[in-house]
């Protein structure tokens, strides 16, 4: 997941303990910032569906900022 200040954890036992007791769907609601690890053990608790969308947009701005800067980089070699 992204690295930033910021590492959530989960409470993987009492995620475990309701999904044990309701047996329903489970959604991870922002998961920006929660280790891979717990993310891991969620899953193995059978949430169902864990949202990652800001991790793609991150992923893909930095794609795009990371090409953007060598085409600047190219073009401004070729006026010198």
């Amino acid at each position: 997941m992204i690295e930033g200040e910021i590492q959530r954890h989960l409470d993987i036992e009492r995620i475990a303990a309701f999904q044990q007791a309701e047996q329903v769907f489970l959604t991870l609601h922002a998961g920006l910032g929660t280790d891979d690890e717990y993310l891991r053990k969620a899953i193995a608790t059978e949430i169902t569906l864990v949202h990652i969308d800001t991790e793609l947009r991150v992923a893909s701005r930095r794609g795009l900022e990371h090409r953007h800067c060598a085409t600047l980089h190219r073009s401004s070699n070729r006026r010198s």
